[in-house]
């Protein structure tokens, strides 16, 4: 197991390569993605894409957390196993990494989140 810093500061190294990582995963409702303030100015965050993820130790609240109806952006600590693609960027907008999730590990109880890419005021902080 890796710290997704780790990995997400050397991308190409782990690109389309299998990565267990630890992180923060942040669950919206429609999207999963790790968030770790790795850089002091570039956002090095990945999208997570749980749909391909045949095991979830989450004693079924990441699937509650994932439907449509939920509105709120919830965090947790976890471990992320899946294939890294450290060319996925579409920009600075968005998530520049992506990991299709084979397995997802809960280790810390599901709570309420901030968003991390924008401060109080609504400025984007990193891109």
């Amino acid at each position: 197991m890796l710290p997704y810093c780790k990995v997400a500061r050397n991308g190409e190294q782990y690109h389309n390569k299998n990565v267990r990582v630890r992180a923060t995963l942040f669950l919206g409702s429609d999207s999963a993605f790790i968030y770790e303030d790795c850089d002091p100015v570039e956002a090095l965050a990945s999208l997570v894409d749980v749909s391909g993820a045949n095991e979830i130790d989450t004693d079924g609240e990441a699937n509650q957390l994932l439907v449509p109806a939920q509105h709120s952006l919830k965090k947790v600590d976890a471990i992320v196993e899946g294939t890294f693609n450290a060319e996925f960027s579409r920009g600075c907008y968005g998530p520049k990494f992506h990991i299709a999730a084979t397995k997802v590990e809960l280790l810390s109880p599901v709570s309420d989140a901030t968003s991390p890419w924008f401060n109080e005021e609504g400025l984007r902080l990193k891109h």
